[in-house]
């Protein structure tokens, strides 16, 4: 693994169905024709949860500095977490 490159360590996946079933008040309710008054929708949504990290390589004076807790100059990226949600519904 190189400085800066960002890999995947893990992730959770999670698939729900929904049944959505809508009826007209009292006409969907009737024999025979009640079913012309009726409707049923099925959905389905993903959703993906990655775990990303980039890991930043620090030379020895960088080290140092971080051991001191002293700021870091402006060409040096700070260390931070980064997460990625997706969601997707057929």
């Amino acid at each position: 693994m190189k400085d800066g490159e960002t890999i995947v360590i893990g992730g959770l996946t999670q698939k729900q169905e929904y049944v959505t079933h809508r009826k007209t008040p009292i006409l969907g309710s009737l024999p025979l024709v009640g079913p012309l008054f009726q409707s049923r929708a099925k959905s389905t949504a993903n959703t993906e949860l990655l775990i990303l990290i980039t890991p930043r390589l620090l030379t020895k004076s960088e080290r140092v500095r971080v051991a001191r807790d002293e700021p870091r100059p402006e060409n040096v990226s700070s260390p931070r977490v980064s997460c990625a949600y997706a969601s997707a519904t057929n």
